[in-house]
C-alpha cells in the first residue's frame, strides 16, 4: 500500500521559547544525533497578520494530518495569551462577540493546541526548557493526564576540574542536552 507520513507538530511561546525549537529541529537534522521526527510545520505556514481564528484554522489543518504533539514549556508558558480573540482587532469587548462573524474565544494558541492534542488522542510530550520538570509551568489541561510524557530537556551533570598540573581538584555543575530520554520519546 502507501507508505504514509507521520508528522509531529510543536507547540512553544514562539516570543520567547523559538530557539528550543530550533534546537530540536537542528538536532533531528544531525545525523550524529538519533532524534528523528517530521516536522508538520515545515507543510504549511500561517502569514503573522491572519486573524487568530484563520491560524487557529491552519493550526487544526496541520494538527489533523500529525500522530505526536511536542509543547515546549518555559517561563511565561502558562501566561502567553497571543491567540485569544480579546487582542484581535475584529473583537468587540462590549458585546464579546466577533465582529466577523466567528466564534469568539479566550484560549490562546497554546491552550488550544493542547485541547486539540488531547481531542485527537495525539502522543503528547512535553517537553521543559530546564534540568527539571515543573508541572506548574505546563497549561492546565496537560497537567496531570495520563497519557502526557514530561521530560526536561536538560539534564545536570558534573564535570572535573583540572589544575595547571592536570590533576583533578573539584567538580563544577553543567547542563547537558538530555538527547537520550528525547530520544526514547520522540
Amino acid at each position: 500500500m502507501y507508505n504514509i507520513p507521520s508528522y509531529t507538530y510543536i507547540a512553544a511561546d514562539w516570543d520567547t521559547d523559538k530557539s528550543i525549537v530550533d534546537t530540536l529541529l537542528k538536532w533531528k537534522d544531525d545525523p550524529l544525533i538519533p532524534i528523528s521526527f517530521n516536522y508538520v510545520h515545515e507543510l504549511k505556514q500561517s502569514r503573522d497578520t491572519s486573524l487568530n481564528c484563520s491560524i487557529k484554522k491552519s493550526l487544526k489543518e496541520r494538527m489533523d494530518i500529525c500522530h505526536q504533539f511536542i509543547l515546549i514549556v518555559g517561563e511565561n508558558t502558562i501566561s502567553c495569551r497571543a491567540g485569544s480573540c480579546q487582542y484581535c482587532s475584529n473583537y468587540n469587548s462590549l458585546s464579546r462577540h466577533c465582529n466577523k462573524f466567528y466564534t469568539a474565544s479566550t484560549e490562546s494558541y497554546i491552550e488550544y493546541e493542547c485541547r486539540m492534542a488531547l481531542e485527537k488522542g495525539l502522543h503528547i510530550v512535553v517537553i521543559y526548557n530546564s534540568t527539571t520538570c515543573d508541572v506548574k509551568k505546563c497549561p492546565e489541561i496537560l497537567r496531570q493526564h495520563h497519557r502526557v510524557v514530561h521530560i526536561p530537556l536538560y539534564i545536570e551533570a558534573q564535570e572535573p576540574i583540572y589544575n595547571y598540573q592536570g590533576s583533578q581538584i573539584s567538580y563544577k555543575k553543567t547542563r547537558k542536552p538530555n538527547i537520550y530520554q528525547l530520544r526514547y520519546y520522540l
